[in-house]
């Protein structure tokens, strides 16, 4: 059975490969996505992804944790894995990037892609067998990033503020 066309890009449906990652690209890639997610619940308000180097001989750098030696990472790689969250910021843009993480007995790769609302992601994850020769099954789901508890708190006080204001107008003070 193939998907239905989807306007605008077939990104988040068509079938595909597992990438050649190595368990530091692994790891690189699930750090990214996470500190995106921290940008995009409110965690972090600034998310450095790479700095372009020009004077000199020109070089890439990318933020990464301690415990991953620079030397285990491809520099094309990791450039794809920081373009792909420049891809999903853009609105108009396709999916992020493609996180990888091997388990023992297979291989799953999750993309997230924007929606129409702020919060709200859609999550495509690819399982392939431990090879990564055969996918096994594609899955997508709506992800919410925003606690929505503390989100309404704020939301009520800002409406009670605006409501002040409103009647501030009608009722001018002497």
């Amino acid at each position: 059975m193939h998907p239905m066309p989807m306007p605008g890009g077939n990104e988040i449906v068509q079938e595909r490969a597992p990438l050649p990652y190595t368990e530091a690209e692994r790891q690189f890639s699930r750090f990214v996505q996470e500190r995106m997610y921290r940008l995009l619940r409110g965690d972090d308000n600034a998310l450095v992804l790479m700095r372009r180097y020009h004077a000199g001989k020109p070089e890439v750098s990318f933020f990464m944790p301690a415990r991953l030696r620079k030397g285990d990472i491809r520099g094309r790689i990791a450039e794809e894995i920081v373009y792909g969250v420049l891809r999903f910021l853009d609105p108009f843009a396709p999916g992020g990037p493609v996180v990888q993480e091997a388990h023992y007995d297979r291989l799953t790769e999750v993309q997230t892609f924007p929606t129409q609302y702020p919060h709200i992601v859609v999550e495509r994850m690819d399982v392939f067998d431990k090879a990564g020769t055969c996918c096994q099954y594609v899955e997508w789901r709506a992800v919410r990033l925003q606690n929505q508890r503390k989100s309404t708190l704020i939301n009520r006080a800002v409406d009670m503020a605006n409501l002040a204001l409103e009647i501030s107008r009608f009722f001018p003070l002497p």
